[in-house]
């Protein structure tokens, strides 16, 4: 993950993370892996007054960053990822392993991997570049 997450940046793709869970705990895992740096942005659950599915949460954090939806993607584990993309009208590529209780594949996703090392790759081929 670190070096895809590496190569991402590289080749110009700013990264972030958009998760339901508490702000601080997120910070502190991504420290602790010694994987923060390589994100531009976190916004936890706590972040905003909404979390996803509402697009409201992605939408905020693609703001901050100064982007927008029509230039962002979400690589998505899970229905409320999946269902947060389709809000704010953010493509989708969602990864085949997660949090997921129904076939990644049935999401809607321009795309479903198997590895996250094959996400720059299909970023490309998606037309989906920085």
């Amino acid at each position: 993950m670190r070096d895809t997450l590496a190569q991402l940046r590289q080749n110009g793709y700013r990264t972030a993370v958009c998760t339901n869970k508490l702000q601080q705990a997120t910070e502190m895992v991504l420290s602790g892996l010694d994987l923060a740096g390589l994100f531009d942005g976190v916004a936890g659950g706590d972040r905003y007054p909404v979390r996803k599915p509402d697009k409201r949460h992605l939408l905020g954090l693609i703001a901050e960053l100064g982007g927008s939806a029509e230039r962002a993607v979400m690589i998505g584990d899970s229905e409320n990822d999946a269902a947060a993309a389709h809000a704010a009208a953010v493509p989708l590529v969602m990864m085949s392993y997660g949090y997921a209780r129904v076939d990644p594949a049935t999401l809607g996703a321009a795309a479903v991997l198997d590895r996250f090392a094959d996400l720059p790759g299909a970023l490309e081929r998606l037309g989906l570049a920085p």
